[in-house]
């Protein structure tokens, strides 16, 4: 256990260097949430897969694998990255705009306060819901290791929180290098330990069949998410160029697409263990030495806090300049407030993920409804000069609506995100045809 401790202290020290290293960099709001707009292919393509590159990504992708083989585990990181890859189309026209947020652009292309408020809202609920979300997986992470999940998620958190508040978009890139280096290299050292060729070929004997509707649901969701996500699109606009967002984003996603298979490989060993992930983690480690369990644990916090600190420095570029952006009779320091933006917005999730957790699938879900609203109206405006205010205001109320009775009663067992995007590209493009 001395080995997991000095491992974990090493690593969290490294980041706090970081975060304070950082704030040298940080003059104003622009240096806090975008880096400057100054950010190189290199880190830009760190950053972009980090975000993406978390705890589900790695976790998740193990669990399906043990429950449902290749067909279930492989999906999720594939669609990551092609999710990025299909962003870079778009980047070139973000990057261009010089914006801070997704909203922003809302706001500018449909000429709506109401549009870009929902639209923040929505977005800034989900990132709080998400963040929350990877903070539970760190105390459900640590406790394997017989770890207060406490105790040990509040450091974890605090840690990501104080690097966030410094060094602001500057950290969290920096970190994000960081860490994703890290997660990739362990991952890969992992996949070697745990790779047993006869259970890989027994394990299709123990798998369960995942539906094509489950898939579906995986696939569209996730690329859906990617392509107008808030944490996505603050990395973009923090390019110093158009080419590099475009570039950045592709080799991002090819880069998640490649390492999908590793977690896959991972989850398919462990079914010697067991079909449930507790049970399938606690005896892969009991028969490994610390250092392999200090190897996961780094690994695991590397690659939630890179998906957490992508979130929160997200969450609060939505309250500085879409939330009191607003107020232009009100004078506020739009640095001083980023910072505490950060501090509030960590405090928050982590406060929600310790009395709350029931709740996290409730909060997530309304991932579903910014995705299912937000989407076509979002997307196709960039390519569509017809598409209309009101259609797009009474497309997202619509979709809303729809995914809210869906959420409970949804005979069809379409995934809400698919079903509520048609409805609102069905009355995004009526009515706006009938405008024309």
């Amino acid at each position: 256990m001395l080995i997991l401790y000095v491992g974990i202290f090493i690593y969290l020290l490294i980041l706090i260097i970081i975060g304070f290293i950082s704030n040298r960099y940080i003059n104003d709001e622009v240096d806090f949430l975008l880096a400057g707009r100054k950010l190189k292919v290199f880190y830009l393509i760190f950053t972009l897969a980090a975000t993406h590159f978390g705890g589900g990504f790695i976790t998740g992708s193990i669990e399906y694998s043990i429950i449902y083989g290749v067909k279930g585990g492989i999906w999720y990181g594939l669609s990551c990255g092609i999710g990025l890859i299909l962003l870079s189309f778009l980047s070139t026209k973000l990057r261009k705009l010089c914006l801070f947020t997704a909203p922003e652009y809302l706001e500018q292309r449909y000429k709506s306060k109401f549009i870009k408020i929902y639209a923040t809202i929505t977005s800034l609920i989900a990132l709080i819901g998400i963040l929350a979300a990877q903070i539970i997986a760190t105390s459900k992470l640590l406790a394997i290791f017989h770890i207060d999940p406490l105790i040990g998620s509040s450091i974890a958190t605090i840690i990501f929180i104080v690097y966030t508040y410094f060094g602001g978009m500057w950290a969290v890139t920096i970190t994000d290098a960081f860490q994703l280096s890290i997660s990739l290299a362990f991952i890969i050292i992992l996949t070697y330990i745990a790779y047993d060729n006869t259970i890989i070929f027994e394990s299709h004997k123990h798998i369960e069949n995942i539906s094509s509707m489950k898939i579906a649901g995986i696939i569209f969701p996730t690329i859906m998410y990617t392509l107008i996500g808030q944490d996505f699109y603050q990395r973009l606009f923090s390019a110093k160029d158009a080419k590099t967002a475009r570039n950045a984003s592709l080799v991002s996603g090819i880069l998640l697409c490649s390492v999908t298979i590793f977690p896959v490989i991972i989850g398919l060993s462990l079914t010697k263990y067991g079909n449930n992930l507790t049970v399938a983690f606690a005896g892969f480690f009991k028969e490994t030495s610390s250092v392999v369990g200090a190897i996961f644990i780094i690994t695991m916090l590397a690659a939630i806090m890179s998906t957490a600190d992508s979130v929160l420095s997200a969450a609060s570029s939505h309250i500085v300049k879409d939330l009191f952006g607003e107020f232009k009779n009100v004078k506020f320091n739009p640095l001083k407030l980023s910072k505490l933006c950060v501090l509030i917005v960590g405090a928050f999730a982590l406060i929600l993920s310790f009395f709350l957790p029931t709740i996290i699938d409730a909060l997530v879900f309304s991932y579903t409804i910014y995705t299912a609203t937000i989407f076509f109206p979002l997307v196709l405006g960039f390519f569509w000069k017809g598409g209309d205010k009101n259609a797009a205001i009474f497309s997202m109320i619509v979709a809303t609506i729809v995914v809210l009775i869906g959420y409970f009663y949804n005979p069809t067992n379409v995934p809400l995100e698919i079903f509520g995007g048609l409805v609102s590209l069905f009355f995004y493009i009526l009515l706006s045809i009938m405008k024309l």
